[in-house]
C-alpha cells in the first residue's frame, strides 16, 4: 500500500534527506550496510528500499510504522518539509482527524479509515479522545473488535492548531499573518462556522471575539467547551463585563483587552496550549 505524504510526488527527495538524517543521528548502520538493514527493518527488497532512500518513491504506510518503532519522528521529518507545513483536510467519508498511537508515542495526523474486508496489513484500533493505535497486522492475525483499515495516513505539522473568530475580515487577517508563524491558524468570520467544522473539537486553542453578529460569546465559548477542553481566549473590547466574568468563572476561560499587544497574546496562547497539552499527556499515563 503506497502512502503518499503530502500532495506532490517531489517530497520523495527531500523525505529520503530527513530520513538519511534521521538514521544518522541514531548511529543507524551506514553504506553499505544501511540498505541491507534497511530492507531487514522494513521487509521490502532491495530495489523498493533503494527507491525509498534514494528519493524515487515514498515509503509505504507499513515502512512508516516500522522506522516509527526505531525512535525515529516522522513528524520531525516531515515538518522539515515546506510543503508539510499545510497538508488539506478531506472531508471524504473515512477520514480521521484526530492522534495516532505508534509504538506508543502519539502524534498528530488525518488517517483514512474504512472497514476491514480480506487481510488489512496496517490497522487501526480506537482508543479515548480521538486517538487511534495503528499496528501493523500478523499474517494469522485477527483483527480485534472496532478495528479499521488504514488506507492512508497524512501525518500534521507540529504547530498547535488554533481557530481565530472574528467578525471583520481585517481583523481576521490581520490576526492570522500575526500568529501563523507559531500557529497552523484556521480563520473563521462566524462562530456558527466554527462550530459546524468537521475538526470543532480537535484545536489546540481557541481565539475568539466577545461580540459576534450570529451568536453570543457565552453561548460560542459554552458550545466549544461542551466539545473541548482547550483553552479559549476571548477578545473584548470591554475592560469589565459580568457575562465574561460569569464565563471565566464556569468555562476555564482568559480574555484578551484590545488594543491586542500580539507579541504577549502569542505567548500566552502558546503557554496555555502547551500546558494543557502537557496534562493530557499526564493524563493518559
Amino acid at each position: 500500500m503506497d502512502t503518499e505524504l503530502t500532495d506532490g510526488n517531489n517530497l520523495a527527495g527531500a523525505f529520503a534527506e530527513g530520513l538519511k538524517n534521521a538514521l544518522d543521528r541514531i548511529n543507524f548502520p551506514g553504506a553499505p550496510e544501511r540498505i541491507s538493514k534497511l530492507m531487514e527493518l522494513l521487509e521490502l527488497s532491495k530495489p523498493q528500499v533503494y527507491r525509498i532512500t534514494a528519493g524515487k518513491a515514498a515509503p509505504t504506510l507499513e515502512s512508516l510504522v516500522r522506522l516509527r518503532e526505531l525512535n525515529i519522528s516522522i513528524d520531525a521529518i516531515l515538518d522539515s518539509l515546506s510543503a508539510a507545513s499545510r497538508v488539506a483536510h478531506s472531508n471524504d467519508d473515512g477520514w480521521v482527524d484526530g492522534k495516532v498511537e505508534i509504538s506508543g508515542v502519539f502524534q498528530h495526523c488525518f488517517l483514512k479509515l474504512s472497514p476491514i474486508s480480506g487481510r488489512s496489513a496496517v490497522i487501526a484500533i480506537p482508543k479515548n479522545d480521538h486517538a487511534w493505535h495503528v499496528s501493523i497486522l500478523a499474517d494469522d492475525s485477527v483483527p480485534p473488535g472496532g478495528a479499521m483499515r488504514v488506507d492512508e495516513i497524512q501525518f500534521r505539522n507540529a504547530k498547535p492548531r488554533l481557530a481565530i473568530v472574528d467578525d471583520h475580515p481585517g481583523t481576521l487577517t490581520a490576526l492570522c499573518k500575526q500568529l501563523e508563524s507559531g500557529f497552523d491558524v484556521s480563520p473563521f468570520l462566524e462562530g456558527r462556522a466554527l462550530l459546524e467544522a468537521p475538526m470543532l473539537s480537535q484545536f489546540d486553542g481557541y481565539l475568539v471575539d466577545w461580540k459576534l453578529p450570529d451568536i453570543s460569546g457565552e453561548e460560542l465559548v459554552m458550545a466549544i467547551r461542551g466539545r473541548s477542553e482547550a483553552p479559549i481566549f476571548v477578545v473584548t473590547g470591554e475592560k469589565s463585563s459580568h457575562g465574561i466574568a460569569k464565563i471565566i468563572a464556569s468555562a476555564n476561560v482568559r480574555y484578551v483587552v484590545k488594543p491586542i499587544d500580539e507579541v504577549i497574546l502569542a505567548a500566552e496562547l502558546m503557554n496555555a496550549i502547551t500546558l494543557h497539552l502537557n496534562s493530557q499527556k499526564l493524563t493518559s499515563l
